[in-house]
């Protein structure tokens, strides 16, 4: 729901086929076959699986034809690569400053936990430069997503 409230189209489609997912074995595997009781049922469902299933067929399609995928110069797997994306961040500050907030609330609030929302892309770096990496949203470029 909340990808729909934002009109990122392609989230709120690969939502979609992870929920019509969760129907295709009840339409696949408990049907059974019997032609002159069962005809109508079982191809409703036989359709109503190979819609779904086409659906998400389009959606993958969909994902490999229009979304373009942001360079990464490193990969976000490794200990090296998060060092490289979380580099020169706001969020240092915040992990940074944890450990003594965590001496002084009971209630033990981690970094990041707050509501705030990520962007990965060029962002604008705490110290100034322009960067590829990971930070809070309202961090990012002008005119970047």
């Amino acid at each position: 729901m909340p990808a729909a409230l934002r009109r990122d189209v392609f989230v709120t489609l690969v939502a979609l086929a992870a929920v019509l997912s969760k129907f295709t074995p009840i339409l696949l595997a408990n049907i059974p076959f019997s032609p002159w009781l069962t005809w109508p049922t079982h191809r409703a469902c036989t359709w109503t699986a190979v819609g779904i299933l086409g659906f998400m067929v389009l959606t993958l399609g969909y994902g490999l034809v229009f979304i373009k995928y942001p360079h990464m110069p490193v990969h976000p797997g490794t200990l090296a690569g998060s060092m490289y994306y979380v580099c020169d961040s706001a969020m240092l500050d915040d992990i940074r400053a944890a450990p003594l907030a965590m001496e002084r609330t009971p209630s033990r609030r981690r970094p990041g936990r707050d509501g705030r929302t990520y962007g990965f892309g060029k962002m604008l770096g705490v110290s100034g430069q322009t960067r590829v990496g990971i930070d809070y949203a309202e961090a990012s470029l002008p005119g970047e997503p």
